[in-house]
């Protein structure tokens, strides 16, 4: 249905791209002809109306004097429809390099979208999607730079990946290394939140929402201060063990979940099993299950669950009269990928290619008959081949 409403009722929306110069032609048309074709517009929660398309209609009747204008209503984007829809349309300019890869970031870990999809609905390709992402692993300063334009994209993310080829792998036997500081370091799931609680309360200050559960504990020089502490306790002792830290422990809701996950089920149906949402299972179970239990991965918490006897034993799809024996190779292979180490990684430590780690992985996968390796992992646990 064509509505007539007051055209300063319609403010720009979320693909405005300033004021247009080029709609001389259509200030004609529809001072000659009146205006043929309703714009599209959306109203807000809060009651605004937006515009979705035809910015260059309501500009031209705007400068011809126009008091209302004929509109139609759409749906209004919300969450990562409209952060997606926003970045097709600033693709081209408005965003910075940076800009394009926090957002991207985004909607690929907070929204969960497919790089396919997103790379789809940009007009782009994956590997496009992957580089612009790649670019967040700048160094402050070489952010500036290239925000200052003195670095290429293209150079930039030959630096990253230079550096990453540089580092060499963590041995399938190393302890876990200690939390980065950028790795969840404000929320409860870091094993130093309770010292910064503390220690932002002797200061004087406190920081968390009690009705918003993911709000920030603490402030950030109190953070540095503490991991700063926590780094020189390390350093002066390595090898003390800390025979005060209890053995973690999981709730109910976090065994029940970690057991679906184990048994093939996505994140999805997980969350559906449990009564909760994706975001509720992400942020509210498995993120401070994973950062007390010092871990950074699921898989690495999969692991530490079926060593501590807390996942049942996965029955095999395939039983056999003969026991699956893993050789020295593929056991290596699981034993990196219980430490939460990639592919490549895996594949720099052992001297040979990504594909032959992945072709490992996949005949073990079909020897089993399980799933994901989620599965493979637990059995190999529980039979008493992987340590």
């Amino acid at each position: 249905m064509i509505y007539r409403i007051p055209i300063h009722d319609v403010t720009p929306g979320i693909n405005w791209r300033g004021p247009t110069t080029d709609s001389i032609n259509l200030q004609r048309s529809i001072d000659k002809a009146g205006q043929k074709d309703p714009i599209r517009i959306a109203t807000t929660p809060d009651g605004i109306c937006e515009i979705l398309d035809g910015q260059r209609r309501w500009t031209a009747m705007r400068r011809l004097g126009h008091t209302h204008i004929s509109v139609i209503t759409g749906r209004h984007l919300t969450g990562a429809a409209r952060a997606l829809q926003q970045l097709a349309w600033h693709i081209d300019g408005g965003y910075t390099p940076l800009a394009q890869a926090k957002a991207l970031a985004h909607l690929v870990r907070v929204e969960q979208l497919p790089v396919p999809h997103i790379a789809t609905s940009l007009g782009t390709t994956t590997r496009w999607v992957t580089d612009r992402i790649t670019l967040l692993r700048l160094t402050p300063g070489e952010q500036h730079r290239l925000l200052i334009g003195d670095l290429t994209p293209r150079t930039a993310l030959k630096m990253v990946r230079r550096r990453h080829n540089d580092t060499p792998a963590r041995a399938p036997d190393a302890p876990p290394p200690p939390p980065r500081r950028h790795q969840r370091y404000w929320h409860m799931g870091h094993p130093l939140a309770s010292a910064a609680i503390a220690a932002c309360a002797d200061a004087g200050h406190t920081h968390r929402n009690p009705h918003t559960p993911w709000a920030p504990v603490s402030c950030a020089p109190i953070w540095e201060h503490v991991i700063r502490a926590d780094e020189r306790q390390r350093t002066q002792s390595p090898t003390t063990p800390n025979t005060t830290t209890p053995t973690p422990t999981l709730t109910p809701r976090e065994t029940h979940a970690i057991r679906l996950i184990t048994a093939g089920m996505s994140q999805t149906d997980t969350a559906r099993r449990l009564g909760v949402s994706k975001a509720f299972l992400q942020r509210r179970v498995l993120l401070p299950m994973i950062g007390r239990l010092g871990v950074t991965t699921t898989i690495e918490a999969v692991a530490w669950a079926a060593r501590h006897h807390l996942i049942p034993l996965p029955p095999t799809p395939h039983p056999t009269t003969t026991p699956i024996t893993l050789d020295n190779h593929t056991t290596t292979i699981l034993r990196s990928t219980a430490a939460g180490h990639t592919v490549r990684q895996i594949a720099n430590t052992m001297n040979t290619d990504e594909r032959t780690i992945i072709n490992r992985l996949q005949a073990l996968n079909k020897r089993t008959g399980f799933r994901s390796r989620y599965q493979t992992i637990a059995w190999a646990i529980h039979t008493g081949q992987l340590p």
